[in-house]
């Protein structure tokens, strides 16, 4: 990865606090740039929906107003930190979403960051692929979902997460400066590549590939029951994450 310099329109809404800057530069030093860009575009996907809060928190409507700079500085470590499981130096026996979530914790714990505040920014991460409950465990993981769905959601649904926000639009700017560089590719061969255990199960309607991970009917289990179903399989160019 090359020296980070991002567009100084990017670079403006980022938080410079220690943790920050050390979950931005540990992400950018192991991530592709595909999937490096798509955490900064979930950052700001759920930055956008943070200020409007009384449309996307409803269960926690003080939660951003309460603290806001401590309220981004957890949002950004989340965000830029929650496929950093997927990297070589995270692959670890567990599923990337719990590896990437002990490495965010790791960091917000060496920065100073108190250990309530560590593991909101654990949980964020290690369920942002479970639809229905990260929506509605807390208001960080809320956020970091909503980040994620947006930027894998179809340009025409976006501005159907939440009503009164326009996500369609605020993306076209977004990806101008962060080009997406078919990370739905990019993001699904990470999960999939590690998990070579999987790769030479038969299955059939009742036989899943399961390990620990990549567990049936889990989001990596769902992407290795497609590989190994159709290894060969290259249509993931639509804006949309298999098995999102």
């Amino acid at each position: 990865m090359s020296a980070l310099s991002l567009p100084p329109s990017i670079e403006a809404k980022l938080p410079k606090d220690p943790a920050s800057t050390a979950a931005l530069e540990h992400a950018h030093s192991i991530l592709p740039t595909a999937i490096f860009n798509h955490s900064l575009r979930v950052y700001l996907h759920a930055l956008h929906y943070g200020t409007h809060a009384s449309l996307s928190l409803k269960e926690w409507p003080t939660w951003w107003a309460d603290n806001t700079a401590r309220a981004e500085a957890l949002l950004f470590i989340a965000s830029i930190s929650h496929d950093v499981g997927t990297a070589a130096e995270h692959d670890g026996p567990q599923r990337f979403e719990v590896e990437g979530a002990d490495a965010a914790k790791k960091i917000c714990l060496e920065q100073g960051i108190d250990e309530a505040d560590a593991h909101n920014v654990w949980t964020a991460i290690a369920i942002h692929t479970s639809a229905g409950v990260a929506e509605r465990i807390d208001p960080l993981s809320r956020l970091v979902r909503l980040g994620v769905k947006a930027d894998f959601t179809p340009p025409a649904q976006r501005n159907e997460l939440v009503p009164g926000v326009d996500a369609a639009s605020y993306a076209e700017i977004i990806e101008a400066d962060l080009p997406r560089l078919e990370v739905e590719r990019v993001l699904a061969d990470a999960v999939v590549a590690q998990g070579n255990p999987c790769l030479n199960v038969e299955i059939d309607n009742l036989i899943w590939p399961s390990s620990e991970k990549h567990p049936k009917a889990t989001w990596p289990g769902i992407l290795m029951r497609a590989h190994v179903e159709n290894p060969a399989h290259d249509g993931w160019q639509d804006g949309r994450n298999p098995a999102f």
